[in-house]
């Protein structure tokens, strides 16, 4: 069974059960009931050594995923650059996010 086709299959039912858990508050719900010592017990127990193992599988995917964005930011041709604290330096920021959701959803 091909796990991409399956997945995209699925998309109506993932809408549907999101909406409906959201719409129950279940996402809190699960949040409160867990708590923040569980979280902690197994983040710390668990964490460190597949931390460091996930990061390593995950370096190429990373890369892969970055690539366009990198792309995009080396092609972006920034206003220009006022002194410390102007809030003219704003259009820069401006221009930044314009640019990653320009390379994220089209322009």
């Amino acid at each position: 069974r091909d796990w991409e086709a399956s997945t995209l299959a699925g998309e109506t039912n993932w809408k549907t059960g999101v909406d409906q858990a959201a719409a129950k508050g279940l996402f809190p719900k699960g949040v409160k009931a867990a708590g923040t010592e569980k979280w902690k017990d197994h983040s710390l127990k668990k964490g460190p050594t597949r931390f460091i193992e996930g990061v390593g599988y995950a370096g190429p995917d990373f890369e892969k995923g970055y690539d366009p964005y990198h792309a995009a930011y080396e092609r972006l041709t920034l206003p220009a650059r006022w002194p410390r604290r102007d809030p003219r330096n704003l259009e820069r920021v401006r221009a930044t996010v314009n640019c990653f959701i320009d390379e994220k959803v089209g322009s």
